[in-house]
This record gives C-alpha cells, sequence and structure tokens, in this order.
C-alpha cells in the first residue's frame, strides 16, 4: 500500500524471467502504475489483515515454485543464484526454504542484536500457507532448508516511522491478546525492558553495530514492555465500566452532584 518509493527498486531486485505478481491494498500513490510499467501482474484487495493477503496472493501464482518478498525488501545477487538452482532441480530434498533477512537500521546494516531473522519466504505452490494476523509466519509442515544469500529489509524510512509502526503493531497485538483473554503477569512486565536490553546489547552483542545498534536494541526493548501495558489497560478500562454497570443508580440530591 502506497510503496511507491521503494517497489521499483524491490521489483528490479527480482530473478529476471520470473513471474512477478503484486497485490496492491488500492494505494492512492504511484504504485500499481510503476509495478504495470516494470511488467508485473498487478491485482487489488482490500486488506483485513497480513496472513490473508500473502494467501490470497499465492493463489494467484500460476508457477511451481513461489517467492513471497515485501516493497521494503530487496533480493542479494547471491540469493537470486540460489533461488535459480532449486528451480531448475528437480530433486530436491526440501518443499519449503528459508532465508536470511537483514535489518538496515538508520542506513546501516545491522548484524547483531536479534536483529535478524530466518522466515520462510520460498516454497513449492500448496505446501505452505501463512498463519496470524499479524507477523505473519508459515508453520512448516516438515523440515525446511535454508538458502545461500540474504534479503536486505529496509523496514523503516527513519525514527519516526519506526515508532508510528510501533504504535500501530503493539495496539493491534493488544487487541488480539485482550480478545483471547490472555493477562500479563505484571512483575515480569515492569521488568521486561531491562532483561531485554541486555539480552539484545550485551548478550546478542548489539554494541558492535555502534550507534544504530544501540538505538535499535533501545527501542526494540520497548516493545515488549507498551505491548502488554496497551493490554493491560484495555482490560483495566474493561473492568471500570463493569465496575461503574454495577454501582447504584444515585437519587434525588446525589444525582444532582452527579
Amino acid at each position: 500500500y502506497n510503496e511507491e518509493n521503494n517497489i521499483l527498486k524491490t521489483l528490479s531486485s527480482l530473478p529476471e524471467g520470473c513471474e512477478i505478481i503484486v497485490l496492491d491494498s488500492f494505494s492512492s500513490d504511484k504504485t500499481t502504475t510503476i509495478a504495470k510499467n516494470f511488467g508485473a501482474i498487478v491485482q487489488q484487495r482490500e486488506f483485513d489483515d497480513f496472513s490473508s493477503q500473502r494467501n490470497y496472493a499465492i493463489t494467484l501464482a500460476s508457477q511451481r515454485w513461489i517467492f513471497c518478498v515485501d516493497a521494503d525488501e530487496q533480493l542479494t545477487p547471491e540469493l537470486i543464484v540460489s533461488l535459480k538452482r532449486i528451480v531448475q532441480n528437480e530433486k530436491t530434498d526440501f518443499h519449503c526454504y528459508r532465508v536470511k533477512r537483514k535489518l538496515i537500521f538508520m542506513g546501516k546494516k545491522l548484524k547483531f542484536g536479534k536483529s535478524s531473522d530466518h522466515p520462510i519466504r520460498f516454497f513449492r505452490k500448496g505446501s505452505a500457507t501463512f498463519q496470524n494476523t499479524i507477523h505473519e509466519s508459515i508453520v512448516p509442515q516438515s523440515k525446511t532448508g535454508t538458502l545461500k544469500g540474504e534479503l536486505n529489509h529496509y523496514s523503516y524510512k527513519n525514527i519516526t516511522d519506526y515508532f508510528n509502526r510501533f504504535n500501530n503493531y503493539t495496539s493491534q497485538i493488544a487487541k488480539t491478546k485482550y480478545e483471547a483473554g490472555i493477562h500479563p503477569s505484571k512483575i515480569l512486565h515492569v521488568f521486561r525492558p531491562l532483561f531485554d536490553f541486555i539480552n539484545r546489547y550485551l548478550f546478542r552483542l548489539g554494541f558492535l553495530d555502534g550507534y544504530q545498534g544501540f538505538c535499535y536494541a533501545l527501542f526494540s526493548s520497548c516493545y515488549g514492555f507498551v505491548k502488554y501495558a496497551k493490554l493491560l489497560e484495555l482490560q483495566n478500562n474493561q473492568y471500570q465500566q463493569n465496575y461503574e454497570l454495577n454501582q447504584p443508580f444515585p437519587k434525588g440530591k446525589d444525582l444532582y452532584k452527579q
């Protein structure tokens, strides 16, 4: 959605000659025009959640192998070579493959501090579906392989964009957990930012990424705390509403004072 500043870089990083399908959530900028001019098959679908979008996009693909990529990600040349080798080889040991994804944060590719992950993005059609409405992922049914090369992740335009997403995701997750009836421990919740920062910055060597590594560790360590603080707020608001509904209705002078 509204990825005109990123979409061309992403499309240009894809393997030459592959089928390109862009699923758009009715962008109001030039995203679809850029994609069509590049030669992509563009389809539009109203956004409901991340997994549903990806799973619908999978149904549009006509080839045996599918690689899912976001508009803020770019494939490295080594990754493209790895993909081609698997596609050209009729006998493969796996139907699903993980790829190492590296975060580009504040203009620097981070190497430490839990800044990288290994999501499943490459698979045979019909062998995988995405789950979870937020932070969607594939739950494999069998062993998975690992692709050579990396996927560069330009997730945040700047610090402001980071906290805009931070606020949006923590609110959505808090709502999901609230609806599921999850009750966090207040004691663990209070100490979580400190433990998470120490883990990311010291134990996971985030300090080796310099100032950017410090900022990422500091910002990220607050994620879990804010998520559960919002959850506790929702639960407290519900408690207050239930309490007020159960109070006797004031009469006479008390009603006037109210």
